[in-house]
């Protein structure tokens, strides 16, 4: 029988690990929040943790002997309700509904504000700065187009069939004015009421609802919309009729914009062409566009740049919508005068947790006015002469030059926008990538698309500019660029082909 024999072996591993604490973790998780969404975080912090308070805010209570009393009658009361330890001292924080303020905009790049603040500026003082508040949006009263069209159907003599034919006509419509149904499934719809309805009732109740306000509303396409618009006009011409004609045979070469094939097609003079595509474009292809659907997006600026009398940018927090967070004193006392350890534990708790808090949102808003300010030191050509002057730079420059994580410039700069002189942009809009150039200094992507918005705007419409000469014209600036590039940035710029840009007018 072999012997048994037990070994006990040791093995020493060395590693390294980073371990991230609460705090670290709650500031990472801060960092992407946009202004509004931090807001609904501090107020949501607030109304569960009674330890915090917005700095400014007063106390509902004038001592704390009353607050002391108060807290008491709320853990007994929460006792005999059987909660247990998961006490709630909501209530006693005194909040109000944060304040609604800021500047706003309706897209990530702002027309340029005429009255930027640019005054005399010292140090961390903005006593000197006001902001106007009388022309702040108050909200409207807007009339959808669905509202609209009901409403003429109400002041019709149209009644039952043929009413129910039009609600439901009404309800396919888009908010670009649009049917979004064909006849045959408007049909089976109302048959399900009336059985006994026919697709010439629909087609009737259809063609009336075409001819209410505005007019061509409710086409089955762009091009029914505008024959109905153009048969309607009182005015009887030759340019009418070879609308009309453009419209009903030839809508495939006005889209092309081949108006060479158009001439040689039906016959006519240039300018007999133009006259007749002028009268096309003064209709409404888009009806929904003059009603209100959705409510405007406002764009509401995290950072603020003040220029000094000096002439350098400094960076600001908004503060109408970066509230401050501060320890409750009177809750912060009680944390010595608990009368059980339950008390005592809660107290613990919650003061560490909003200390915890306060910490990870003064570490977020210092990175947000680290990074901004330093984008704003480089990018003070851009300040004072707009896009054309960006120059290029990469997260991980901005990582480097502040001393944290390219992880964290990505984060802290996630729906975040600023103001500047040149308008409201989102912070990841000053990244962009390098294009090379003759004398050795590198371009901003942003600004040689600055460049071919500037050419494609003044260009003759007439003989608009190709790729390839936008292209050269570039290279005659030093700028070394491939076409395909080109043709990249006209696309992400918004603009059409060359053919396409094409117009007689």
């Amino acid at each position: 029988m072999m012997d048994m024999r037990n070994s006990i072996q040791a093995n020493l591993t060395i590693s390294t690990a980073l371990t991230l604490t609460p705090q670290m973790m709650e500031t990472i998780r801060l960092m992407p929040l946009s202004c509004v969404e931090l807001e609904q975080e501090i107020q949501h912090r607030i109304d569960e943790n009674p330890f915090l308070e917005k700095d400014g805010q007063e106390n509902l209570f004038e001592s704390l002997e009353e607050l002391s009393l108060q807290s008491q009658k709320d853990v007994i009361s929460q006792t005999e309700d059987g909660e247990g330890s998961d006490y709630s001292l909501n209530g006693f924080s005194g909040l109000d509904s944060p304040e609604e303020a800021g500047i706003a905009g309706s897209s990530a790049i702002i027309q340029k504000e005429n009255n930027y603040v640019s005054a005399n500026y010292t140090g961390r003082n903005r006593s000197n700065f006001a902001f106007d508040k009388e022309n702040l949006y108050e909200g409207e009263t807007s009339e959808s187009l669905h509202d609209h069209l009901l409403f003429q159907l109400e002041m019709s003599p149209l009644r039952g069939t043929d009413k129910r034919i039009a609600e439901l006509i009404i309800d396919a419509v888009n908010d670009s004015g649009y049917l979004t149904e064909t006849p045959d499934e408007l049909l089976i719809a109302a048959q399900k009421e009336e059985p006994e309805t026919s697709i010439d009732e629909v087609l009737s109740v259809l063609n009336l609802v075409q001819h209410y306000d505005p007019l061509g509303v409710a086409s089955r396409d762009v091009k029914e919309c505008l024959l109905i618009q153009l048969n309607n006009l009182e005015e009887i011409s030759a340019h009418k009729s070879l609308a009309v004609k453009i419209l009903t045979n030839y809508s495939e070469f006005l889209e092309k914009h081949d108006y060479r094939a158009l001439c040689h097609k039906l016959s006519v003079k240039e300018d007999d062409l133009k006259e007749a595509i002028k009268l096309l474009q003064s209709l409404n292809p888009r009806h929904g566009n003059a009603f209100s659907s959705d409510k405007d997006d406002f764009i509401i600026p995290d950072v603020i740049v003040l220029k000094g009398s000096d002439g350098n940018y400094v960076t600001v927090l908004n503060d109408k919508v970066n509230s401050s967070v501060k320890l409750n004193e009177y809750y912060s006392q009680l944390v010595n005068r608990a009368q059980n350890l339950r008390e005592k534990e809660f107290y613990k708790a919650n003061l560490k947790e909003a200390n915890c808090f306060i910490a990870s949102i003064k570490d977020r808003n210092e990175t947000l006015l680290k990074v901004a300010q330093y984008l704003v030191d480089c990018q003070k050509s851009f300040m004072e002469s707009g896009p054309e002057k960006m120059k290029p730079m990469i997260m991980k420059e901005v990582a480097e030059k502040i001393g944290i994580h390219e992880s964290s410039v990505s984060r802290i700069t996630t729906n975040k926008y600023i103001y500047t002189p040149q308008g409201t942009f989102a912070l990841k809009y000053f990244f962009s990538s390098t294009v090379k150039s003759d004398d050795g200094e590198a371009a901003s992507s942003t600004s040689v698309k600055a460049l071919i918005a500037n050419l494609l705007t003044g260009e003759d419409k007439a003989k608009p500019l190709s790729d390839s000469k936008i292209t050269a014209l570039l290279q005659e600036n030093g700028l070394d660029i491939a076409r395909r590039t080109v043709a990249k940035y006209r696309e992400d710029l918004g603009f059409a082909s060359s053919s396409q840009r094409k117009t007689l007018m």
